[in-house]
């Protein structure tokens, strides 16, 4: 296996907190898809079930019906914008937690700030980006009359361009 040129194999590069701002991008993304995975998970695990959010002809559904031949409820508009806002906001939790998780023990530096401080801000950051991520969501869904999967990833890509420039300039050790 390839030296790291610290006496170790290449990949234990992979593992430290302190590489290259291209591999650290590289892991905040991977971390990232392990928080999406999370997020989107119980976002669809309820929009398909419990507190349904898909309209007729989300793109979802269409997959779903297509490669599995499986149908889930549907929605009416004012319920739907509702429930979207809901299973956003519990997907928001649930995937924040694995990406505070990740991002400590895999991405960035610790101790710029007090652990307290360092949680809050975190969360402060999170929050922002879901409002402005969820806020463009709701309006595709209002005013453009676009589906929710649609307005799901919007609200996705939003979040990742805000997350990582407050993660990485505000909170962490860059």
């Amino acid at each position: 296996m390839p030296d790291a040129g610290d006496g170790g194999p290449a990949w234990r590069r992979w593992l430290r907190k302190d590489t290259h701002p291209a591999v650290q991008f590289i892991k905040y993304g991977i971390a990232g898809v392990g928080a999406l995975a999370a997020d989107q998970l119980v976002f669809y695990a309820l929009s398909l079930s419990v507190i349904p959010a898909l309209g007729p002809d989300d793109t979802a559904l269409q997959i779903l019906d297509h490669v599995l031949g499986w149908s889930a409820p549907t929605v009416q508009e004012a319920l739907r914008l509702r429930n979207f806002s809901i299973n956003t906001s519990l997907g928001f939790l649930v995937g924040n937690g694995v990406a505070y998780l990740l991002n400590i023990k895999w991405v960035f530096e610790t101790g710029r700030h007090r652990i307290h401080h360092e949680i809050l801000l975190f969360y402060l950051v999170s929050i922002l980006s879901f409002l402005a991520g969820w806020a463009g969501g709701v309006a595709m869904i209002r005013l453009l009359a676009l589906e929710t999967t649609i307005a799901n990833l919007f609200r996705v890509v939003t979040a990742v361009l805000i997350n990582y420039a407050g993660r990485k300039y505000f909170i962490f050790k860059g």
